[in-house]
């Protein structure tokens, strides 16, 4: 009963010295660095902000040997967090728990609970501190090196210097930061000696001067196989040879310390880059697996070539070992697509190929001719998306490609013009091929040369079509064209689809058409827009409208077309693609084409002069005839 009227009393205390502080941070509570105990949590807030911004502002500073340091505290990214701390204070004392109060009510009578500040910093910006202290405590050690000039070769010595105590450093320098306040700190020094003596780097020079002397010859045998058949039976092989200047070698020479010991060093990469390409005599390039598509459309495999080169690491090694002539060292180089690799992708027929036309000779024929260049011979790999304007890449006259008439909403002219026409190509292989289309916008008004509803217009960059291969195969991409047309073939295999056009209520239904020429068509027009004028006064006519200045030969009243117009249409149609064991697939496909009115050039009538009448009496009546104005749809 005593002990338990004690703890009472005890605990009432403990509840009435809650109540005294309400609001304040109890007695016997401090935080370490301000005087926290019995102030009001706005005090302690606003002296824990004053201690941070001491803390992160205040110079850490240090002394090593007879050196002073000193580093603003930014540099090792320090940061203090106060607002846990207060969380902490405000809480200390004040468990909810009746014996953790009552002890902690005791316990604070006979010692202060400590609360701790967190103070953050960066370990790797420590380490870059005391490497920047170091530099200026001392020069630091020198160890042994050589210096090559040409061929030319000068020792350095090395030195002794002084060092700081790194470890010691670390922690002392630790310790004052986390501690929350800003005292000097005494960095122990010690001396340090070179890893390599003079006599071994003394050496060294000897063995790099006698190494650098004269030149070195490389030399190399070509195999009876790999010489051109024009050249005469009995003449030998050229063996091709390469010297090399001890300049040279010296570029690519350096001393290095490893494991306590100097040796010397000769960079194969850097070596090779000084050669340049004076390695090439021995080189052999590799070739790449490739595809030609037999007179029966299949397609069969070209194989891969092994290339080689001189193998300038083993030139290298020689050249250490200061061996005066070296038999070339070739090394085998294989290509990026082997004939593994091509025999994997299963290419073997031709999937689907479209054909459009063109009139001859334009410039816009010259665009579609390079762009097909570009596109020829192209290799998707299952799964991999095909996309024009990264293979065709930039319309610039640097590559290859005119001037020739574009429409941006007007008909004008832009580097590239017609590449849209290898577009509506592309897309119909691809439409026929079954492939997934993942991007593609036909044109805004509708050109008789493309099937309607089933083309496509690009422009670099931002303009794209693009489809994915996917298929279990590779694809191989073919193009060929004349001066009056341009067809596109995808090659790999088939795998049983079936691909064909059709209308809404399937009624109609044609399969694979690889030419506009004579092609079976189901779309359907949904709406037809028809024609209408557009008459542009002289007065009003830009150089782009009247590029050929036919406003100078017309006469007043008479006018001259100079655009001809486009019928605007919305059409529908469907892509239905069948695969063995697979559910079929229906595409609707709905484009609305611009109606493009007719274009005039127009010159105003000239009005005709006014008319005078005479009255009796001798007033007159003058009368200008109204101008009447027509308006034409």
């Amino acid at each position: 009963m005593g002990l338990g009227a004690v703890f009472a009393l005890v605990l009432f205390a403990c509840v009435i010295e809650r109540a005294i502080y309400a609001g304040q941070v109890l007695p016997g509570v401090q935080i370490k660095g301000i005087d926290a105990e019995g102030k009001g949590f706005a005090d302690v807030e606003r002296a824990l902000a004053q201690l941070a911004r001491r803390l992160e502002g205040q110079p850490i500073e240090a002394s090593a040997s007879a050196t002073e340091l000193s580093a603003h505290p930014s540099a090792i990214a320090l940061d203090v967090e106060t607002a846990a701390a207060l969380h902490a204070a405000a809480g200390s004392g004040r468990s909810r728990n009746p014996f953790e109060a009552v002890a902690g009510f005791v316990l604070r009578r006979f010692r202060h609970e400590r609360v701790e500040i967190t103070i953050s910093f960066s370990p790797e910006r420590i380490e870059g501190l005391l490497d920047g202290w170091q530099d200026l405590v001392d020069d630091g050690v020198q160890e042994g090196d050589l210096l090559f000039d040409g061929s030319a070769v000068t020792v350095v010595e090395p030195r002794a210097g002084t060092s700081i105590v790194r470890e010691t450093a670390r922690q002392r320098l630790v310790a004052m930061i986390t501690s929350g306040e800003r005292r000097r700190v005494r960095l122990d020094t010690e001396r340090i000696e070179p890893e390599v003596a003079l006599a071994e780097v003394e050496a060294l020079a000897v063995r790099a001067r006698r190494l650098l002397l004269r030149e070195y010859i490389v030399t190399g045998t070509i195999e009876a196989s790999e010489v051109p058949s024009t050249d005469p039976p009995s003449q030998p092989p050229i063996a091709p040879s390469l010297t090399i200047a001890p300049a040279d070698i010296a570029r690519a020479l350096d001393a290095t310390i490893d494991n306590g010991q100097m040796v010397l060093d000769l960079d194969p990469k850097l070596l090779g880059d000084v050669l340049g390409d004076s390695v090439d005599v021995f080189a052999v390039p590799s070739r790449d697996a490739s595809f030609v598509v037999q007179p029966d459309n299949t397609v069969a495999v070209v194989p891969s070539v092994d290339g080689r080169e001189l193998n300038v690491n083993r030139v290298a090694d020689n050249i250490l070992l200061e061996r005066r002539a070296i038999a070339a060292p070739l090394r085998r180089t294989r290509p990026e697509h082997d004939t593994e690799w091509a025999e994997q992708l299963g290419i073997t027929e031709m999937v689907s190929s479209f054909t459009t036309h063109h009139p001859c000779c334009a410039a816009r024929v010259t665009n579609i001719q390079t762009a097909a260049r570009f596109m020829d011979g192209t290799v998707l790999e299952p799964g991999q998306e095909f996309s024009l304007n990264d293979i065709v890449g930039p319309r610039t006259p640097e590559r290859g490609f005119v001037a020739a008439p574009v429409f941006y909403g007007e008909f004008t002219e832009d580097f590239g013009g017609g590449v849209s026409q290898v577009a509506t190509t592309t897309y119909n292989a691809a439409f026929w091929g079954g492939f997934e289309i993942i991007t593609h916008k036909p044109h805004s008004i509708y050109f008789t040369r493309y099937p309607m509803g089933r083309e496509a217009t690009v422009n670099y960059p931002a303009l794209d079509l693009k489809f994915r291969n996917d298929s279990d195969h590779g694809v191989l991409v073919k193009t060929s064209f004349s001066d009056a047309s341009i067809t596109i073939s995808l090659y790999g295999d088939l795998e049983g689809k079936e691909v064909r056009e059709e209308n809404a209520d399937g009624s109609c239904s044609t399969g694979p058409s690889f030419d506009t020429a004579t092609e079976a068509r189901c779309h359907v027009i949904l709406a037809e827009r028809p024609i209408e004028r557009r008459d542009i006064p002289c007065e009003d006519a830009t150089p782009e409208v009247d590029p050929d200045g036919e406003c100078t030969t017309l006469e007043p009243g008479e006018s001259e077309m100079v655009a001809e117009g486009h019928i605007g249409y919305t059409v529908e149609l469907f892509r239905v693609i069948r695969r063995p064991g697979q559910e079929t697939v229906r595409e609707r496909i709905r484009w609305e084409y611009q109606m493009y009115p007719d274009t005039y050039l127009i010159r105003e009538p000239e009005a005709p002069p006014p008319t005078t009448t005479t009255r009796p009496g001798g007033s007159t009546t003058t009368t200008r005839p109204r101008p009447t104005t027509t308006t034409t749809a």
